[in-house]
């Protein structure tokens, strides 16, 4: 057999192994030994067995059940990913470096232990201390472990722990008091479709099993019915929201660590909700459920599907609705902050709209979420790409005076029709799939038409067939894992939050994350956030885009053939691809996700962000107290690095409550009246910080670039282009915002350079009333 064959068999047997319950021996049964223990025997006393050739030594008698049971479950995974076509087996499971943090989705830290003595005496560990050298925490695992596997019976696939590396110390010395109180985590891999159960359904009343319960859970067990009829003992645990049912596996472990083992709850904390902060609404939001998003996210897709009806009942269009698409990123759980109904009493009326007014209180932002109605294909269209505009215009038109009719607020643009309804904006887009081909069809000067690929036809096609394809199988991946959602939107925070957000697309950071579902190897799927984001901060850290494209193999649509070929015509052809390529089944050689963003320079610099705050992340973890505020460091840009802060007036952003620290002058929207009926459109897609940073990147493009956070960023970040600031001939025509050079020498003739001081200047100016003040840390890049 070849070393590949022997380790495949070895993979096979660890896997499907049970030597916890049935152990194995290497030595020969036809040898009569009457004094050699039986395997039996071995596991009166072990809890794995391993026998040597001799029969009398366990080569596994130091090896926990737990420790074995993590092994076996690794080589299962390892198998599962082995044969898999779309992976790099070699450079997944041998080359990447697996953290505990990485691969657990939770981890319960236990903390110091000051009445640690007491506790080996109330459980009698006095031996089993003396076994262990007197390592306290070695000496209570298997006690820590037996009591919360038995009340989490259900939830975990699996479990696993972690100890401190053990510090060298003379042996003329005590120990530390790090090796006699270490802090230790207990690694946990979770059911998803049951870990955040809040009610623990025990035996009936009457039963034998009934006084066993009461005694395990002491005073939370108490006698329920439930809508069977049946009559039972059962523990309950308190929570109103999605984030608060995620905590039910810390209470479970502090309330049975409490009553078995006297450890105090205060030691006892859940690592992997340490970011849920930063996607939570303030308590100050109008919103019924002041979680991490998800009842919000809920709502919103409620509304859509009743808006889908309503315009699938609509009679009265010249064509049938062939289909409808949500693809706005709300529409499919992955926006940041879901948008919330508030009130639209804001601006100036003008006829059926709102519109914001100069020196008042800037309305909320209300986003538009888009909806794409493919109708049904008529010879009636026609083969000219304005005509199909006009034509596309005309049903705007007559879909808003429809939607009118059924008492709703909708006003008709050339490009969509604006909706109102309940309490959220749509923003209908008629779309014609055959106008693609009517935009790619050129004339030959001898009368011929030939399809060219264009601009506009590449955007079209993009925006209305790949993209719909894109948002379902989204969907569809946030629909089968609970934490996907969470985990991309903590990604877009973090990639946000370091104010990149406009020099990548959404769609990028959406499959980005999908890939981590769809191939999570060597891991298994992610089921927390805190889990998922560690993993997507290592992906963008450690890819290597100039030598593999990412491929997001969506429900293995793609062959390991497709695979093959995918990724020998991406080698042949890779100085015509972006620096960043993520592939599709739907978009197998065209990176149209990744076309024009990121720059190469962006991407490095995201990786590098990453490694930092993979290594922020490692270091806060290995600490024994944790700090939460430890974790919003990754979120928190370095300023030091730009050339000019432009500080915003926070009381004009109206996405200021989703910043990662809430200034006190933050403006919050008030909530939406139920009993009072919108007769206009409100202000909708109205951010002045956006509308200020496409107005400075309009005007000084050329000299700088500007960073800003669009979720409740209070400042735009301004870096000078060097290119820019070299001297250059001066030419009537490339005088804006440019000044002679005192340094140009006669010989050369006149040179020119940025006019620094007057663009300062002119930052204020466009920014008046929204500017607060700018803070120069330089006025010239190095050249």
């Amino acid at each position: 057999m070849s070393s590949y064959q022997i380790f495949r068999h070895a993979l096979v047997a660890l896997a499907d192994s049970k030597w916890d319950e049935e152990g194995i021996h290497l030595h020969n049964e036809t040898q009569v030994d009457e004094h050699r223990p039986t395997v039996i025997d071995h596991h009166m006393y072990f809890d794995v067995v391993f026998v040597d050739s001799t029969g009398y030594c366990n080569l596994t008698a130091n090896l926990s059940k737990l420790t074995y049971h993590q092994a076996r479950h690794e080589a299962q995974t390892c198998m599962s990913f082995i044969d898999r076509a779309d992976l790099d087996s070699f450079q997944d499971l041998f080359m990447q470096r697996v953290s505990f943090y990485r691969t657990f989705d939770y981890v319960i830290r236990i903390n110091s232990l000051h009445n640690r003595k007491d506790l080996i005496k109330k459980c009698v560990l006095e031996d089993r201390l003396m076994d262990r050298m007197d390592h306290y925490g070695r000496a209570l695992m298997p006690t820590v472990i037996e009591t919360l596997e038995k009340g989490m019976h259900g939830r975990l696939v699996m479990m696993a722990f972690e100890l401190k590396p053990t510090e060298e110390w003379s042996v003329d010395d005590a120990p530390p008091e790090s090796y006699m109180d270490s802090p230790f985590n207990l690694g946990l891999l979770v059911e998803m479709s049951s870990f955040d159960g809040l009610v623990i359904r025990g035996p009936p009343a009457d039963s034998t099993e009934a006084e066993r319960f009461r005694s395990f859970w002491g005073e939370k067990s108490e006698l329920r019915r439930f809508q069977d009829g049946a009559i039972v003992e059962a523990v309950t645990f308190d929570g109103t929201s999605v984030a608060d049912r995620r905590r039910c596996i810390e209470k479970i472990a502090q309330h049975l660590l409490k009553r078995h083992l006297s450890i105090d709850p205060a030691a006892v904390h859940l690592i992997g909700l340490s970011f849920d902060s930063l996607i939570t609404w303030p308590t100050q939001l109008p919103v019924t459920c002041h979680g991490t998003g998800e009842e919000q996210q809920l709502d919103v897709i409620r509304v859509y599907d009743m808006l889908n009806k309503l315009l699938r009942e609509i009679s009265g269009l010249p064509l049938g609705i062939s289909s409808i698409s949500g693809v706005s990123p709300a529409l499919r759980a992955t926006e940041t902050f879901p948008p919330i109904p508030v009130s639209v009493s804001f601006g100036e009326i003008k006829g059926d709209r709102m519109v914001p007014q100069a020196d008042t209180v800037c309305p909320p932002f209300i986003p538009s979420l888009q909806v794409l109605c493919h109708f049904e294909i008529s010879g009636k269209w026609p083969d000219d790409a304005e005509a199909i505009r006009r034509m596309k215009a005309a049903f705007q038109l007559r879909l808003a005076a429809l939607l009118k009719k059924e008492n709703l607020v909708a006003i008709a643009y050339p490009h969509c029709t604006l909706v109102y309804y309940e309490g959220y904006v749509f923003r209908i887009v008629v779309a014609y799939e055959k106008e693609i081909n009517v935009l790619k069809q050129v004339r030959s000067p001898d009368g011929m038409l030939k399809l060219v690929d264009s601009e506009e036809a590449t955007v079209l096609e993009r925006d209305t067939v790949h993209l719909p394809k894109l948002a379902s199988a989204i969907h569809g991946l946030q629909q089968q894992n609970k934490c996907f959602s969470s985990v991309l939107r903590l990604a877009k925070r973090w990639i946000a939050a370091n104010l990149l957000f406009d020099y990548i697309k959404e769609e990028a950071i959406e499959l980005l994350v999908a890939y981590l579902f769809v191939c999570p190897a060597p891991f298994t799927v992610p089921g927390s956030a805190h889990c998922g984001f560690q993993r997507f901060l290592s992906l963008v850290a450690n890819h290597d885009w100039n030598v593999f494209p990412l491929i997001v193999n969506f429900n293995n649509e793609l062959s390991s053939k497709d695979l093959a070929e995918i990724q020998t015509g991406f080698t042949s052809i890779r100085s015509q691809f972006p620096p960043m390529v993520i592939l599709t089944p739907y978009n197998r050689t065209s990176a149209i996700w990744t076309r024009g963003k990121p720059l190469a320079s962006i991407l490095q610099r995201m990786a590098l962000l990453a490694r930092e705050s993979l290594q922020l992340l490692d270091e806060t973890l290995s600490k024994p107290i944790l700090e939460e505020g430890n974790f919003l460091v990754p979120f928190l840009p370095a300023l030091n690095v730009y050339d000019v802060i432009i500080h915003l007036n926070v009381s004009k952003c109206p996405r200021g409550y989703q910043a990662v620290q809430l200034s006190p002058d933050t403006v919050y929207p008030p909530a939406l009246s139920a009993n009072k009926t919108v007769k206009q459109l409100p202000v909708t897609d109205f951010d002045p910080v956006e509308l200020y940073v496409n107005a400075l990147r309009k005007a000084f493009d050329e000299v700088a670039m500007f960073f800003y956070d669009p979720f409740g960023g209070s400042f735009v970040a301004v870096v000078w282009e060097p290119n820019a600031f070299k001297p250059q001939p001066f030419k009537i025509s490339h005088m804006q915002f440019k000044m002679i050079d005192p340094s140009s020498k006669g010989k050369e003739g006149v040179m020119v350079i940025p006019n620094v001081e007057a663009i300062l200047e002119d930052f204020k100016i466009l920014g008046e009333g929204l500017v607060k003040s700018l803070e120069i840390h330089s006025i010239k890049p190095a050249i």
